[in-house]
């Protein structure tokens, strides 16, 4: 009797054991990227909750708190109490908000309990500080804007052509409020844009230099390319990754993903460069126009015509049945053709702009101009040669020198008056006169002096 008593009393013990086993599986097992507080938006997962046994039905009520790190949160439930026969699963959606200021790694466990036992999963959120605020995209003229926050592999909704400008303006928010000591800097932020394969198969990089952005403080940056004039149609991936750090060493980063869409028109014949060999002319008024098309549209084209025109100087060329690959790797893909000119001496000097178009089957593909200068010729001043003057000078006949001096030629140029040395002039040699008959007279005296005493 009391050996039939435990039994029972055991069995009841594991049926209410095994009626208390549930399993509890977050949706988000990985690690959910957080930006800032989110504006105040939930943070959103579901969890999966199953009866293990097969006997009884258990009912499990969520618990409302999650225990974070740096701080807790209060969870809203779709259901707070749900009811599992055995063997089934129940799928509940949660919700919370966490606080402004928090940043890097927060784990949490969110709980559920059916009264005797208590399970639950793992959360682990990664919160930036750094948030890109917004993302505009301009494609040749047109935008598509404030698309920062699409899904990866959003299309951006302007197609490109070869030879297109795509300007990617880039606006981030540093979100520390300034308030309790959160007033923290980001520091060192690097951006690099990458859009793939757009180059003949090799990747399109341009890195941002890093800069820094104070608290509750915004910074625009910006990145240009150039779509190569041979790209193909197709859709290619614009990969944007942002890293940083701020002042309490809590690392940021994030990647975002775009499809940019390059579509070829099925004709388009492209005026790529366009230039003199001389672009001022002057008294040689011979010069060339060269002008270098290529093939950028879909379609092989056989019936193309390039044109210059300027109705004051009275040009009008043109260079017809030209023949185009549309294979950006064929050799015919691009020409370049040239237009001698020779500009009348008649043609007054000044500027002369011209009409330059490229054409197939008759149809006006691309119009450009280039500016002709044509300057007054000058004629170069030719320096006359000077005379040169020769003049004989005598040997002074009023100084003995011992033997006749020769002449000696002086050469002087142009009309210059010649000067004449003070040694050679009248008043030196009655200087010297004097001096000698000074020199004379006073050693007479000094004679009848001495003899006198």
């Amino acid at each position: 009797m009391v050996r039939k008593l435990l039994i029972t009393v055991l069995m009841v013990f594991i049926m209410a054991f095994s009626a208390s086993a549930f399993t509890v599986t977050n949706s988000n097992d990985e690690t959910i990227s957080v930006i800032g507080d989110n504006d105040n938006d939930d943070i959103t997962g579901t969890v999966t909750i199953t009866n293990d046994e097969e006997i009884d039905n258990i009912s499990v009520t969520c618990v409302t708190k999650i225990v974070f790190d740096d701080f807790n949160a209060t969870v809203r439930f779709n259901q707070s109490t749900v009811n599992i026969t055995p063997g089934n699963s129940t799928t509940v959606t949660y919700y919370f908000r966490i606080p402004e200021d928090i940043a890097g790694e927060q784990k949490g466990y969110i709980n559920f309990t059916n009264g005797t036992t208590t399970n639950g999963a793992n959360i682990t959120l990664d919160v930036s500080q750094l948030e890109l605020s917004d993302l505009d995209v301009k494609v040749g003229g047109s935008y598509d804007k404030n698309i920062q926050g699409e899904d990866d592999g959003y299309e951006i909704d302007v197609e490109a052509e070869p030879g297109d400008t795509v300007v990617f303006e880039l606006e981030f928010k540093n979100l520390y409020s300034g308030d309790n000591d959160a007033d923290i800097d980001i520091e060192d932020i690097a951006i690099t844009i990458t859009i793939e394969d757009l180059d003949d198969g090799d990747d399109l990089e341009e890195d941002i230099d890093e800069f820094d952005i104070r608290y509750d403080d915004e910074e625009s940056v910006s990145v240009t390319f150039e779509v190569p004039i041979k790209a193909v149609s197709d859709a290619y991936t614009v990969v944007i990754e942002v890293e940083a750090e701020d002042e309490d060493s809590n690392d940021f980063g994030f990647e975002k993903e775009y499809e940019l869409v390059v579509e070829r028109e099925k004709h388009k014949i492209l005026i790529e460069n366009v230039y003199f060999t001389y672009p001022t002319i002057s008294c040689d008024r011979d010069t060339t126009l060269k002008v270098d098309i290529i093939n950028i549209g879909e379609k092989y084209e056989d019936d193309v015509m390039v044109t210059i025109k300027n109705d004051d100087l009275g040009i009008d060329k043109k260079e017809i049945g030209i023949e185009l690959d549309e294979d950006p790797d064929d050799d015919d893909n691009e020409l370049m053709v040239t237009f001698p000119l020779s500009i009348g001496d008649n043609i007054a000097a000044g500027s002369y702009l011209f009409d330059v178009r490229s054409s197939y089957d008759d149809r006006v593909s691309d119009v450009t101009k280039v500016q002709l200068v044509i300057s007054k010729c000058i004629p170069p001043v030719v320096e006359e040669e000077e005379d040169e003057v020769v003049i004989e000078t005598q040997p002074d006949s009023g100084i003995e020198t011992g033997e006749e001096a020769e002449a000696v030629p002086i050469t002087v140029t142009g009309s210059e008056p010649i000067q004449e040395s003070f040694r050679d002039s009248g008043w030196f040699i009655a200087l010297l006169i004097i001096v000698n008959i000074a020199i004379i007279g006073a050693a007479i005296w000094l004679i009848i002096k001495f003899l006198v005493k």
